[in-house]
């Protein structure tokens, strides 16, 4: 970045690249390399270095109403680091060097839809969280702005896991991916309960799974890994090439509590509405 530590420089902290101080460690620990960082759009001391490549990208984030958005992460990579949108939606990342740049939008917050910028597309904004389709911001000499973005509502598969006994299971993988999309799992909560945010789309829904459909790894100890199957017992499937897809569109797609458990290597459950919860062991069928 366009910033580092500086010994001598006031608070140890620089805006001149070419004035870093390098921080040698041998064969013991560091310490004392304390840096005081001025706020944000404070000028430069006076006497001090011209800053190298000290500009910004900067931009605005609205809901699909036009109303801005407060605390919606921004991801500026390379180098921008996370920063969040201010109460009236507006952003500033920086400052950067010149360089092409990806924005991401979106982060944890379950309301709104993750994605990145994307000229061409509505509001701006695609879908895509791996890059491949947004467009690269690019600084050379001055402060890019008008980097705005008009963020779509998120979409969810919600449902519960819980155990043959009925009681609910926290902590068990939840993934839905699919062929253009493959987030990390998230855990179901302690009442059993989860809520994947997902794009709309079609997704297999994989359950105790840690590794995705193509080599399940470790599941959580004492329950089986497997996927949604409409019509299988409990709509729950072993066999990961059995998956039902789940077709998302414009609304969540939601589910009630399943009970599974094993007997004779196979598993019993009882019918569900839609989402499946774990069998009691390990074994594979």
């Amino acid at each position: 970045m366009a910033v580092c530590y500086g010994a001598g420089a006031p608070g140890n902290f620089t805006r001149d690249q070419n004035a870093c101080t390098q921080v040698t460690v041998s064969a013991s620990d560091v310490t004392g390399i304390d840096m005081t960082l001025p706020v944000a759009g404070t000028p430069p001391p006076t006497g001090s270095p011209a800053p190298t490549g000290a500009f910004h990208i900067n931009g605005k984030v609205t809901g699909p109403d036009g109303a801005p958005l407060a605390a919606i992460l921004i991801l500026v990579k390379p180098l921008g680091g996370e920063i969040n949108t201010a109460s009236d939606g507006t952003w500033s990342a920086g400052p950067l060097p010149p360089g092409s740049y990806i924005v991401y939008v979106g982060g944890p917050e379950p309301t709104y839809a993750d994605g990145c910028y994307a000229t061409g597309s509505p509001g701006n904004f695609s879908y895509d969280t791996s890059g491949a389709t947004c467009t690269p911001v690019v600084v050379t000499t001055a402060d890019v702005n008008g980097i705005d973005v008009v963020l779509p509502r998120a979409v969810h598969i919600d449902g519960t896991v819980s155990g043959q006994d009925g009681t609910p299971l926290a902590l068990i993988p939840i993934r839905a991916q699919s062929d253009t999309y493959n987030p990390a799992p998230i855990g179901t909560s302690a009442t059993g309960t989860f809520s994947v945010k997902v794009p709309p789309g079609t997704y297999t829904l994989d359950v105790n799974q840690t590794a995705g459909k193509s080599a399940p790894s470790t599941a959580v100890a004492g329950y089986a890994y497997g996927c949604l199957c409409s019509g299988s017992p409990g709509n729950f499937t072993t066999d990961l090439n059995a998956c039902t897809p789940v077709t998302v569109t414009t609304a969540d797609v939601t589910g009630s509590r399943s009970r599974c458990h094993w007997q004779d290597r196979r598993p019993q459950c009882q019918p569900p509405d839609r989402v499946v919860a774990g069998g009691r062991s390990l074994a594979l069928m």
